[in-house]
């Protein structure tokens, strides 16, 4: 039974279903191999890269606080 999470309405029929992402996938696709909107390919790859420089620095960042708990807590450890 459909159900809109936004609205709380029973009947209504979210804006994004189980199938999006796959609809997405072939939209992308189509649009990559027909060499059409060739600005549509333009903005996702910046879009893309954005997301992907976030989450490297985010990585990054984890990486960092890990580390630094980790050495914190070997020094306890021999004192």
């Amino acid at each position: 039974m459909p159900y809109c999470h936004r609205c709380g309405d029973p009947n209504a029929t979210p804006l994004l279903s189980a199938t999006t992402p796959r609809r997405l996938r072939l939209i992308a696709y189509s649009v990559l191999v027909n060499d059409t909107l060739s600005t549509f390919k333009i903005v996702m790859v910046e879009e893309l890269t954005s997301q992907f420089s976030r989450c490297q620095q985010l990585l990054n960042s984890i990486s960092g606080t890990i580390s630094s708990k980790s050495s914190v807590s070997s020094a306890n450890f021999f004192v």
